[in-house]
């Protein structure tokens, strides 16, 4: 994962480029763009044990299925760069496909942004089911790749807790954001 820095800047400058293919085109979006990050995140999209392109569940077909140990852990939805992965009805479909396999967790990108989703969570509504944005074209760079590790192939099995520390650590960089003379102030008198 030390090249994920380096592979989404040159996701980035892919997307600047070739903006007009990205829009136009899945298969471009998922073969430049997703498969480079998913590489440099642990998943070889070559390697069928890592990852199965457009593998058929009950409810469809999702264009990655990710395993471990010859078992499915995350699924993930691609589309062109020009749709809007924030749609209910694309969230609706991955949550089908996440439910019918009975997975927890599922990613929506269109690859500029990454989306991971909680399939199910009683009392909640589909957007409250939205774990991290990731916005490859304007967020930060460090939290993009912190986010986006939460789902590599080495830390895809203790997803939970690292879902728990980056919401902590997000709540308290906002507040540290949003108080910054208090923390000059507590600086200066120590």
């Amino acid at each position: 994962m030390a090249n994920l820095k380096e592979t989404l800047e040159i996701v980035l400058e892919r997307m600047k480029k070739h903006r007009d293919l990205y829009e136009k085109s899945e298969e471009s979006v998922r073969y430049q763009t997703v498969n480079p990050i998913l590489k440099d995140l642990g998943w070889d999209p070559e390697n069928p044990e890592d990852v199965q392109p457009n593998i058929s569940t009950e409810e469809g077909v999702p264009d990655y299925s990710l395993l471990k140990t010859e078992k499915k852990v995350l699924f993930i939805e691609a589309k062109k760069l020009l749709v809007d992965v924030e749609k209910k009805e694309i969230i609706r479909k991955l949550g089908q496909y996440c439910f019918g396999e009975g997975m927890k967790y599922g990613v929506l990108t269109n690859g500029a942004i990454w989306i991971l989703f909680r399939a199910f969570q009683e009392g909640t509504t589909m957007a409250e089911r939205l774990v991290w944005k990731v916005d490859l074209e304007n967020d930060d760079m460090t939290a993009s790749i912190r986010r986006l590790t939460t789902i590599s192939k080495d830390n895809i099995e203790n997803i939970e807790t690292l879902i728990k520390k980056l919401q902590i650590l997000d709540e308290i960089w906002q507040s540290l954001l949003e108080e910054p003379k208090e923390l000059i102030a507590v600086s200066y008198t120590h």
